[in-house]
């Protein structure tokens, strides 16, 4: 992982997606508010590495969103409602 996609991953972690709000939000709604909160930090111009054989490959970051949101699920403060939307939980 490259310093920046480290740097994102520490943003996430300290900001828990608190900016997100509660209510349910779908995946691509979520990578557009992390550019917007963190946009230093979202290269666009380094695909994602995981992507063998995908025509059309995200940037890393996004790859970096999804494993945090999966890290908040296996915590209990996210939910993933449908494939592709999510509800973050507030912390206690």
């Amino acid at each position: 992982m490259r310093p920046i996609e480290k740097r994102l991953s520490q943003l996430l972690r300290a900001s828990k997606l608190e900016f997100i709000g509660i209510d349910p939000i779908e995946s691509k709604d979520i990578i557009i508010s992390v550019k917007n909160q963190f946009p230093d930090s979202c290269d666009d111009n380094y695909l994602c590495p995981h992507c063998p054989g995908q025509i059309t490959k995200p940037p890393e970051w996004h790859h970096i969103i999804r494993s945090y949101l999966t890290f908040l699920k296996s915590k209990g403060l996210a939910q993933n409602l449908n494939r592709g939307e999510w509800t973050i939980l507030p912390p206690d």
